[in-house]
Formats: C-alpha cells, sequence, structure tokens
C-alpha cells in the first residue's frame, strides 16, 4: 500500500491509496489506485462504494 490517506466527516470516511503488485521475479506487474467510502453503523465501519483505477504505464 502507497501513501494512504483517510478523510474523516461525521460517520463517513474516504480512504484514499495506490497498491503497487508484483510478479514472480519481485519486479512491478501494476499499480492501482483505489478510492473506497465507508459509513459508521453503530459500532461499525460498512463498505459502500469501492473504485479502483489501474494506472497505465
Amino acid at each position: 500500500m502507497i501513501d494512504p490517506h483517510v478523510s474523516v466527516s461525521g460517520e463517513i470516511a474516504i480512504p484514499t491509496f495506490a497498491l503497487q503488485n508484483f510478479d514472480a521475479e519481485d519486479r512491478p506487474a501494476s499499480r492501482w489506485l483505489s478510492t473506497e467510502i465507508f459509513k459508521k453503523r453503530g459500532d461499525d465501519w460498512k463498505l459502500l462504494h469501492s473504485h479502483w483505477t489501474i494506472v497505465k504505464k
């Protein structure tokens, strides 16, 4: 996980981060950007939406 960040406003949290995948020879294979939206329900955080975008080389 690269450069994780979480913005929180009331009962909504929005984490963003990049994810780097590696191949069998430990070379970078793909990189993704992610944004998710969570809502607090009681004592738990529930995922409402998740978005992933591949970063083109």
